[in-house]
């Protein structure tokens, strides 16, 4: 006997219910700042910051926008559709029902009608995103965040990570929807006997299978949203981290031109020492001694100011680094007076509290916990019967070829099966996976007590660190003030011959140093504020907007 058949199959999978699905996943906090949305949003062409100028004028129009830092709805209008006067027009189509209400990652879809024949989006401010300080201007701390948000690698790749997280749940709901289905099989079948048979045939069926109850399949549903709702989180704590790095790199390089320029005055003032200390020894009122001294003086000031402008161009690479873009403007610096606030409450535990509850890796830890106890959960269900509901259509055809007499026939039918399949013994398996995953499970709960004590360290470590700044600032503001009237009354005793030159150029040094030394403590008082709100969980976008505003 021989054959020839041809087997063909097509499978479908029907998906229902995603939308709800996805919107729980979505849902932002009071506090989200940071990029949100569902799948839909996802697959839209969406750009942010400084690359939705250049798309727009690259392109053409874009359909959406994300709200970058230090965005104002007047301005999201006027950079997308070309005039403020259409913000209302972008509120009512968004639902906003506090337009002042933003916040960064907010996704704003732009009305149909700007789009049509509009071929740029761009404008000043536009242009000005693109590119950190290009003109020339004045660059400030939320510019550079906005650059650092399109560029840092790390930042991106917790984006993709909650993409890849939100995607789980669709696939996790598609086993419990309807499958269906259709194949089809055909031949030529020869028979060698006596009687040489042999007839041609083919098969039409249709197969639709819902599955009743497999609770594996429903752990990993709820699994699924909350991985999702981790992913969201671990991008908040990215964002946060982005923000602490940029504004430590910001501000490093401020402190490291204010040590250069601190080092270029103690060049300056060690080499008019170091003439005039030359000038008295050719009149032969002073000894050799004092201008060899001076000279050590001068070229010590030479090598600290190498020195100090190799830190600088270090901390302008730092900060490219986070950017992708080189600073050529002129960072904006701290005001000459800036409100110094200790915490507030103005009581450690209380912040340890709000740390407990708020802090975005200790939330992430503890829902790694659940996660971990969903999947012990979802492993013992191997041990439960699954129940699965299966219709069948299918049809058939044939041509029967008999040594003298050749006939045709066919039928179709129609079947419904209800399937339980129950485990009695696969070897031992599932126990072992069982006690696998409660091992893991204890492992998610010792890195979750891991987390919380550094938390409640740092807590308290970063509030000490706010108290002692803003001490610290006081001080040295007094010294510098102390300093500056030091070396007046030095200046006046060598004009009167009590004092030396190089007390005077030592007084002078120590006015330098004190300066310098009180520009390094105001920037770390703002970067421990801004840690401080970091570690316990509440950094807010209103937070960054104000440490802005004290940039000068």
């Amino acid at each position: 006997m021989f054959a020839i058949s041809l087997l063909l199959s097509v499978s479908a999978c029907a998906g229902v219910g995603r939308e709800q699905d996805e919107a729980a996943i979505n849902a932002k906090s009071d506090r989200l700042w940071v990029p949100q949305g569902n799948n839909a949003a996802i697959e839209q062409s969406t750009v942010s910051g400084a690359a939705q100028a250049s798309a727009a004028k690259a392109q053409g129009p874009v359909s959406s926008y994300i709200v970058q830092a230090g965005d104002g709805l007047a301005d999201i209008a006027r950079r997308v559709t070309g005039s403020q006067n259409n913000w209302q027009a972008i509120a009512q189509y968004n639902d906003l029902a506090n337009p002042n209400a933003l916040r960064v990652g907010d996704t704003l879809n732009i009305p149909p009608r700007f789009l049509a024949g509009r071929q740029t989006a761009t404008s000043a401010d536009g242009e000005l995103d693109s590119r950190i300080g290009e003109s020339g201007g004045v660059v400030d701390l939320l510019g550079v965040l906005s650059k650092a948000q399109d560029y840092d690698a790390d930042f991106q790749a917790a984006i993709t990570n909650r993409s890849i997280s939100q995607r789980s749940l669709p696939i996790a709901r598609s086993v419990q929807l309807p499958q269906i289905a259709l194949g089809y099989a055909g031949g030529y079948y020869d028979f060698e006997s006596d009687s040489s048979d042999a007839y041609t045939g083919q098969q039409l069926t249709l197969t639709l299978t819902q599955s009743i109850y497999d609770k594996a399949d429903a752990i990993a549903v709820k699994q699924a949203k909350l991985t999702g709702s981790v992913a969201d989180t671990q991008l908040q704590a990215e964002h946060e981290d982005l923000v602490i790095r940029v504004a430590t790199s910001y501000f490093n390089v401020l402190k490291a031109m204010a040590e250069l320029e601190y080092r270029q005055a103690d060049v300056d003032a060690t080499r008019q020492q170091l003439r005039q200390t030359e000038n008295r020894y050719e009149v032969g009122n002073i000894a050799f001694t004092d201008v060899a001294e001076a000279r050590a003086q001068s070229d010590l000031a030479a090598a600290s100011q190498i020195t100090a402008r190799a830190e600088l161009d270090g901390a302008l690479e730092a900060l490219a680094v986070s950017t992708g873009t080189s600073v050529t403007g002129d960072l904006a610096p701290l005001m000459q007076t800036i409100p110094l606030v200790s915490p507030d409450p103005a009581d450690v535990d209380a912040w340890v509290q709000t740390a407990m509850a708020n802090n975005k890796s200790l939330l992430v830890a503890r829902n790694q916990i659940e996660i971990a106890q969903q999947q012990v959960d979802q492993t013992r269900a191997g041990r439960l019967p699954v129940v699965s509901l299966t219709g069948y259509l299918s049809g058939v055809d044939s041509d029967y070829d008999a040594s003298d007499d050749v006939s045709a026939g066919g039928y179709t039918g129609q079947s419904v099966e209800l399937g339980v399949t129950l485990p009695v013994f696969s070897g031992g398996l599932v126990s072992a996976q069982i006690a696998q995953e409660q091992d893991r499970m204890q492992l998610a709960n010792d890195q979750m007590q891991a987390v919380e004590r550094q938390t409640v360290q740092a807590t308290r470590d970063t509030y000490r660190a706010v108290v002692s700044a803003v001490s610290r600032v006081e001080a040295l503001s007094q010294a510098r003030q102390s300093t500056r009237q030091a070396t007046q009354a030095t200046r006046s005793g060598f004009e009167q011959g009590t004092r030396t030159s190089l007390d005077v150029l030592g007084s002078q040094r120590d006015t330098l140093r004190a300066q310098t030394e009180l520009s390094a403590a105001r920037y770390d008082y703002v970067l421990q504020v801004l840690e401080l709100k970091r570690i316990s969980g509440t950094l807010e976008l209103a937070d960054i907007k104000r440490i802005n505003g004290w940039l000068d």
